[in-house]
């Protein structure tokens, strides 16, 4: 296992590529050009097979991240009511929403055709919206969703982009079912397991739903299966990209593997200090990369259990994080403000 701490190796001329960046004399062809230029990636003290960047700062506590279906574009949302779409090859910010929700945005997601992405906002307070799907490109709000205005903790689309899944936590683990291109609401009800719904994950055959420790068909909505075993209610959960195993993270630090046919437990993997927030399967399934209250990222091997590396360089607990869709790249967020890229070499 390998830990990896970095420090930033930067050249005079950033400097004054920033100036001219916000000079007003900058025309727009300029700007994206220096904006390109000003990809600096951060070296490594010691092994150099992991870089990193900061994409963005200041944004206040980044909870929520997304890659486009094709890759291209990296989406955040933050407890300031922040969000913002930037292209990851170029670091060039493509959107930028400062009051998408009130009074913070606690998850994003694209759908499956990148044009439009749904919003989940905090549960607290009495806003007119929880849940919001908009347009990719504008930002602006492309369906009102049926009862939108009641709480929401979690979202994802079916693999399809027909349907879009909300869980609640707040009003007893309500499960909601909504058609994506009309708003329509499909279908509500209230989950009856012991496990609070703070997640949801859609398989990629389009035919099922994870939530709390439920195991649900996409369009009934009925329990497939139940994940059984040492069971500690997930804060999170993910499929494999071949639909497999599911990934929970827990709030004892600790990662745990299951079967997404029967819902037996494959393996429990440890490692984390504190909460596991997020978890994210690499494009081939065989690694796992998941962030915790420790302010650390860490990368596993799938089928071992074991740690591979710990990335180090969040100040704050880091809320979640991503593989890139070619395996090469990590992204990450956190509580400090920041959204953070990390470059490795033979990933996948």
């Amino acid at each position: 296992m390998r830990k990896y701490r970095f420090r930033t190796t930067r050249f005079f001329n950033i400097i004054s590529l920033a100036l001219l960046l916000l000079s007003s004399c900058a025309s727009e062809k300029e700007r994206a050009c220096i904006e390109k230029q000003m990809q600096v990636w951060d070296t490594v003290e010691g092994p150099t097979d992991v870089k990193m960047r900061i994409l963005s700062r200041n944004l206040g506590a980044v909870f929520s991240l997304d890659i486009s279906p094709d890759g291209k574009y990296l989406i955040a949302g933050s407890s300031r009511g922040i969000v913002k779409i930037w292209d990851l090859e170029t670091n060039v910010e493509k959107l930028s929403l400062y009051q998408c929700l009130s009074p913070g945005v606690r998850r994003v997601v694209f759908s499956p055709d990148g044009r439009s992405f749904a919003a989940v906002g905090h549960n607290s307070g009495s806003y007119d919206q929880k849940i919001k799907l908009c347009d990719s490109e504008t930002g602006s709000e492309r369906i009102k969703l049926e009862n939108s205005k009641d709480s929401c903790t979690a979202a994802a689309f079916s693999s399809d982009g027909k349907y879009l899944v909300g869980v609640d936590t707040v009003r007893g683990g309500v499960i909601k079912i909504w058609n994506a291109a009309s708003g329509k609401l499909m279908m509500q009800f209230h989950d009856k397991g012991s496990c609070v719904l703070s997640s949801v994950a859609c398989s990629p055959d389009r035919k099922r739903f994870v939530t709390g420790s439920s195991i649900r068909d996409m369009v009934s909505g009925e329990k497939i299966a139940t994940l059984h075993g040492p069971i500690k209610c997930p804060g999170y959960l993910t499929f494999s990209p071949d639909g497999s195993q599911i990934a929970s993270g827990h709030h004892d630090g600790t990662i745990q593997l299951w079967d997404s046919k029967n819902g037996s437990e494959i393996k429990s993997i440890s490692g984390h200090e504190g909460r596991v927030y997020s978890v994210a399967f690499s494009p081939s399934g065989g690694r796992i990369a998941s962030a915790g209250l420790d302010k650390t990222v860490k990368i596993w091997d799938t089928a071992k259990g074991l740690e591979i590396m710990t990335l180090h360089g969040h100040e704050d607990m880091v809320f979640s994080v991503l593989f890139s869709l070619d395996g090469r790249r990590i992204v990450s967020s956190s509580r400090d403000g920041t959204v953070r890229v990390w470059k490795l070499a033979n990933q996948k």
